[in-house]
């Protein structure tokens, strides 16, 4: 039982973070980092939760991602997350961002916030 829990575990990491989004399936995936987060958000404004995730996802890992904004990618992407009920994913997801982004004192707020489930609205 151990095992397949683990095993289970890495399985889903991969998933998560090995790659799923190529380059082609994105749509626009030669769009400037602006576009991509205004389609994201669109996306998840209009329920369309595994496109904003694919999005968000690939912003926020992103270690060259806007230090001001890389925070609302995290929030959003947590938020598409849980809209396709994959609460088991938004810790390993969190934990990766903060990896991409360590010495970025916006988003480790964003990231603490996210913990608590509150929100900063803008951090300047």
């Amino acid at each position: 039982m151990l095992v397949r829990a683990s095993t289970s575990r890495v399985v889903s990491f991969v998933l998560l973070f090995g790659g799923l989004a190529s380059p082609g399936r994105l749509a626009g995936a030669d769009a400037s980092p602006q576009e991509l987060r205004a389609k994201a958000d669109a996306a998840l404004d209009a329920g369309n939760y595994r496109d904003a995730w694919d999005i968000y996802r690939k912003l926020a890992l992103d270690p060259n991602d806007d230090p001001k904004l890389v925070g609302h990618d995290l929030v959003r992407g947590i938020d598409a997350l849980l809209c396709l009920n994959r609460e088991d994913e938004v810790d390993p997801f969190r934990h990766a961002v903060v990896a991409a982004n360590a010495k970025n004192w916006r988003l480790l707020r964003a990231a603490a916030d996210s913990f608590l489930g509150t929100t900063i609205t803008s951090v300047t």
